[in-house]
């Protein structure tokens, strides 16, 4: 298994001729040893993208490439799974139990309130899968000392998540979009939590491409100093910032769980800021 593909080969996020070859070595590697090896390469979402905007042969790899995706379902699974392991339950007995009694052991809320409501709260705060909520947890659990997890010693640490979640924009899509961080806290604080897609980009285009004090600041950057307001949008969901409100269904949609959209869709679409950047950028919930 090769994670962090960043960290074991430098410089890949800016040649994707290179990743190119490295996948289809591993195509080979794994096609010619079969059950003998198998090798698994994990890239950043934006490593990826970058070497989508600039194949070469893509398509001669592209059966094999899989996107990760997490859901409320799957993300209290892995919560729960994590509480068993911690207090030692063996796999016979997690079998038998279900995520909301392995939950009851070291969370609480009140009997009268379901599971899922309780666990939405926290799902919803996460940007990126399993981290997220490990993190919102591990550091809810140090505010709660020996009793049980509840939803106040959440609420308590969202300032301090909020603003971990910013910074760790960059440090996840910083390779492709440097300092993107920074970019979202000159152009998004005090922003609306929803907005009507064409206005979202009339946003970034008033607050960021024609904002004299924000302009020339990133202007040196190639993703900002060659994206429309319509690109940008689409990159601000692609890096988990913003969602997708579904129509049909009133669902909203983030990149965690659905990847990729096309521009057209997001213009056209009710966007959401992710909640997880709210308490940091100053947005409340409209």
């Amino acid at each position: 298994m090769i994670d962090d593909a960043e960290d074991v080969f430098p410089g890949i996020e800016n040649n994707p001729d290179f990743l190119e070859g490295l996948v289809r070595a591993i195509y080979d590697i794994n096609r010619e040893t079969k059950s003998r090896l198998h090798v698994l390469l994990f890239l950043k979402y934006g490593i990826w993208r970058h070497w989508f905007e600039n194949q070469k042969e893509y398509d001669k790899v592209s059966d094999i490439v899989v996107f990760l995706s997490w859901n409320h379902k799957s993300l209290c699974e892995i919560i729960g799974r994590r509480i068993a392991v911690k207090r030692r339950i063996s796999k016979q007995q997690i079998l038998k139990k279900s995520t909301e009694s392995l939950w009851r052991l070291d969370f609480y809320w009140p009997t009268k309130l379901k599971f899922d409501k309780f666990a939405s709260f926290v799902t919803e705060y996460c940007v990126s899968g399993p981290r997220d909520i490990i993190a919102l947890c591990n550091m809810s659990k140090t505010e709660a000392g020996d009793g049980k997890i509840k939803q106040s010693h959440f609420e308590t640490k969202l300032n301090d998540y909020s603003e971990e979640k910013v910074y760790g924009i960059n440090a996840d899509f910083g390779d492709i979009y440097p300092v993107i961080h920074q970019f979202i806290e000159r152009v998004f604080s005090g922003a609306p939590s929803k907005m009507k897609g064409n206005k979202f980009a009339d946003w970034i285009e008033t607050k960021g491409l024609v904002d004299s004090r924000v302009e020339p600041q990133f202007q040196r950057y190639t993703w900002f100093a060659n994206s429309s307001k319509e690109k940008l949008t689409t990159i601000m969901y692609e890096i988990g910032f913003i969602g997708i409100k579904e129509a049909r269904t009133q669902r909203i949609f983030y990149s965690i769980e659905r990847h990729s959209e096309t521009t057209r869709n997001l213009i056209n679409s009710e966007l959401v800021i992710h909640p997880a950047f709210r308490p940091h950028l100053g947005i409340t919930s409209s």
